[in-house]
This record gives C-alpha cells, sequence and structure tokens, in this order.
C-alpha cells in the first residue's frame, strides 16, 4: 500500500511526494537474448527513466557495479545470475523518490560492490521516508533504527536489533490453519 502498487481496502495513505517500490526480484523481466545494456535501458524505461535521466542512471549503474565496456555487451544469459541480479538492484536505486519500500533485498553485491551497494542503500533510505522489509540481519543493522517484527498478523515492537532477534527467537510457531 505505502508503494502505491495496491490500493487500501479500507482508510487512506495520504503521500507528499513520489513513491517508488525497490524489489529483491529487480531483474525479474531481464531477458538472456539481450545484452546487459539493453537489459538495462529497458529496466530504467519501465522505471519511468527517458532521455538524459535514462541515459544517466545507466552510467551510474554500470559505474557502481563496476563493469567494463567489454562487458556491457555480453548477452544476459551468458553471465551469473548474481550479477544480472546486483545491477538489476543498482538500477532500482537510480530512482529518486521521498518514500522508498525495500522489499526483500538480502544480498547486496559481492566483495567491493557490496560495500558500494549497502552504503549506496543507506544513503537512499537517509534520504527518504523508507520502509525496509528484509531478514537480513547486517542490511537491517546498517540501515534502520527502529526494527517491528511482523508474525502471522501480529506487530511487535519497535526493537534494536539484538532485541529484535531475541523477541523472533520467541514469537509462538502459531499453525496457519489456527
Amino acid at each position: 500500500i505505502l508503494s502505491g502498487m495496491i490500493d487500501p481496502t479500507g482508510g487512506s495513505v495520504i503521500s507528499h511526494g513520489s513513491r517508488h517500490l525497490i524489489n529483491g526480484k529487480s531483474s525479474a523481466g531481464y531477458k538472456p537474448m539481450l545484452k546487459i545494456i539493453e537489459n538495462l535501458r529497458l529496466q530504467a524505461m519501465f522505471l519511468g527513466l527517458h532521455g538524459d535521466d535514462l541515459n544517466l542512471a545507466i552510467e551510474n549503474t554500470l559505474e557502481k557495479a563496476r563493469l567494463g565496456y567489454t562487458d556491457i555487451f555480453k548477452t544476459t544469459g551468458n553471465v551469473s545470475q548474481h550479477l544480472i541480479r546486483q545491477i538489476a538492484l543498482i538500477m532500482s536505486l537510480q530512482i529518486n523518490s521521498d518514500t522508498i519500500v525495500i522489499d526483500n533485498i538480502n544480498s547486496a553485491g559481492t566483495g567491493i560492490v557490496r560495500e558500494d551497494i549497502t552504503e549506496y542503500i543507506n544513503n537512499k533510505i537517509n534520504s527518504s521516508t523508507s520502509l525496509v522489509i528484509t531478514s537480513h540481519p547486517k542490511l537491517i543493522q546498517h540501515t534502520t533504527n527502529k526494527i517491528f517484527l511482523l508474525h502471522y498478523g501480529r506487530l511487535y515492537g519497535p526493537f534494536g536489533l539484538e532485541e529484535a532477534i531475541s523477541h523472533y527467537s520467541e514469537l509462538p510457531r502459531e499453525n496457519h490453519a489456527d
């Protein structure tokens, strides 16, 4: 509801400014027969970018992913899925918005790029109203100041990281049929 993907069934959501969903499945829709650069261009267009903004987003993505000129002309089907997820995530982070929902990002690249992406995510979170949905403790620790646990429709919190982990391990393991 916060991201604007679905409408509330009751009540209302008032948002001042733009909203954006950054999904852990950012690479969904990447075509294996297209080159990396072509898939990035499509993703940027689907994110609403065009003209100079589109070109700048692609340039920033390639720089942050530390991809060389020859890499971007490889077909997506001939590179690791981890790299594809990484560049798709970086592209998603190019969108400027006042409210962001970061959903299920459990990996932020490898090696030095991981550090860069984590810093980039932190900067995005610190420059907007953010909701981060994840089970990745390091991402939680470095990006949030309030942690809530949602368990079978009940909301618990706010907690610090250690307290949240402790409470999570103590939550009842209810049966969905109940």
